[in-house]
């Protein structure tokens, strides 16, 4: 899976409307008024706005003293 697809599936699973322009390389979200560029990977506000819109829980465990690992 590539960031495109990716972001598709996020966006559908947030219920944005957003479309993908290639000649931008970029999505933009159509329910907004302006169109502004919407990019969770790059932008930490879309990010955040993204799981708070699909409930995601994120958590970090030590697991010894040099490893950490996520559970998702």
């Amino acid at each position: 899976m590539n960031d495109r697809e990716l972001l598709e599936l996020a966006a559908k699973a947030a219920g944005y409307d957003v479309v993908y322009e290639s000649t931008y390389l970029t999505f933009f979200r159509q329910d907004v008024p302006g169109r502004p560029i919407w990019n969770p990977l790059n932008d930490d506000g879309d990010a955040l706005r993204l799981t708070v819109k699909i409930p995601l829980t994120v958590s970090f465990v030590k697991r010894d003293q040099h490893e950490w690992s996520h559970i998702v």
